[in-house]
């Protein structure tokens, strides 16, 4: 949709939703319009159109892979593995699937399987660097494998220059092992990239 390429997402829905009255039976347009309302942060209505379409069909792993970020997103997060882990057996190559599964494992508790899919997303897309930023945040503050986690927030860095918060998150990594400097160097890049995050001054503050 031209307008949501634009960032127009309720001209978008607008657009859609016309599509649909028109022929209801577009799994297509339902999905369309699910990522329009989830970008509008309307996660509910994004969740019913992907259903709509999955209902439409059932084969369409990428409406299954952004009902269960949704859903990730709304707190439910085994509703969110149970519907990555579909998108994945319909098409084991999405590497953005295997991330946001190990996004909902992490906030589930299970690092490990967090980690594992982390692995398979950065097998399939090495030039992602969320996979690492992500592997790094379960690696560092949640299993304590500190110098894993710089490394991976290290290369997302090196993919993204601008990503504030992998900066941040070396920088708590550092504070860990007890590097201070190196700690305090990276919430000022975090704070030069992101001057309205408040936690990365928090943490500077704490550092010194």
């Amino acid at each position: 949709n031209a307008y949501g390429e634009l960032g127009e997402h309720q001209k978008a829905v607008d657009d859609l939703s016309m599509a649909i009255e028109l022929d209801p039976a577009d799994a297509e347009a339902y999905y369309n319009r699910g990522n329009a309302y989830h970008l509008l942060g309307e996660y509910q209505k994004a969740i019913d159109d992907y259903s709509r379409a999955i209902e439409l069909d059932p084969q369409l792993a990428k409406a299954y892979g952004n009902r269960g970020y949704a859903y990730d997103v709304l707190g439910e997060y085994q509703k969110a593995v149970d519907d990555l882990s579909m998108a994945i057996e319909l098409d084991p190559q999405l590497a953005l699937a295997y991330n946001n599964r190990g996004n909902a494992y992490g906030e589930l508790g299970e690092h490990q399987k967090a980690i594992d899919d982390y692995n398979r997303a950065i097998e399939l897309d090495p030039g992602g660097a969320e996979a690492y930023y992500n592997r790094g945040l379960n690696a560092g503050a949640d299993l304590g494998e500190y110098q894993k986690a710089i490394d991976d927030f290290s290369r997302a860095i090196e993919l993204d220059p601008g990503f504030a918060w992998a900066y941040n998150n070396r920088g708590l990594a550092y504070r860990s092992l007890g590097e201070y400097q190196k700690a305090i160097d990276d919430y000022n890049t975090a704070i030069e990239l992101d001057p309205a995050d408040a936690e990365a001054y928090y943490n500077r503050g704490y550092a010194y």
